[in-house]
């Protein structure tokens, strides 16, 4: 029993000094409350879907705690992580926002989020291949006409939440500049979706080759 209390007594003494100082530091520190802007965070989405409703970038956490342990410094690293390996088809899920999926520091305990749920819709991925509508800025020379625009690729292949992707009828590129150009003029151009829940697969441009034509006598007369 005498060795029970005699060995490493070293160890058990600075372990006694350590737990007597932070009872003296916490033990003093007034407990408070306080405000936080948490990211949100997700996980375990299947494969084969979107989130097609617009996801908080944050919720406000209301929590408790030694006043110390809520220093801006302290909260920073607060998230709230949404687990969405249940969700296994299309439709809509409710997500409650509780102190199990919010990553707090130690002593310091959830109170409230604001919202305290969140609501999300969920879509099948699809893909599809979308027509690209040509803008042009500046004109021709005098007696020349725009006889058509060939792009490479002809379309462009985008993905996205289903009913996004149906909506989109057309992606359009930056305005293709024509001052100037007899016969063929080629180069490379950006195209825009518009629907930011839409999205080009591989890099968002395209290869054109304008081609113009003199205007002839007849076209002159109409």
């Amino acid at each position: 029993m005498k060795r029970l209390f005699t060995e490493n007594v070293g160890w058990k003494l600075l372990a006694l000094a350590v737990s007597f100082a932070l009872w003296v530091v916490l033990g003093h520190d007034q407990e408070t409350a306080a405000s936080v802007s948490a990211q949100v965070r997700y996980k375990g989405l299947a494969d084969g879907l979107e989130i097609s409703s617009g996801i908080p970038e944050t919720v406000t956490l209301e929590l408790r705690g030694p006043s110390r342990r809520l220093q801006h410094d302290s909260l920073a690293a607060v998230s709230v992580f949404l687990d969405f390996s249940r969700v296994q088809g299309p439709g809509e899920r409710t997500f409650d926002i509780t102190a199990g999926n919010a990553n707090l520091p130690l002593g310091v305990t959830f109170s409230r989020a604001i919202p305290a749920q969140v609501r999300l819709r969920f879509e099948r991925l699809v893909a599809r291949e979308i027509p690209i509508e040509a803008r042009y800025t500046g004109a021709l020379p005098p007696g020349y006409r725009l006889e058509r625009t060939e792009f490479q690729p002809p379309n462009l292949r985008v993905s996205g939440p289903e009913s996004h992707v149906a909506l989109v009828g057309s992606v359009q590129t930056d305005p293709i500049d024509l001052t100037g150009i007899v016969g063929q003029r080629g180069g490379e151009v950006h195209v825009f979706v518009g629907d930011p829940q839409v999205q080009p697969q591989g890099p968002g441009r395209v290869n054109y080759k304008l081609i113009v034509q003199k205007t002839t006598s007849k076209e002159i007369k109409q």
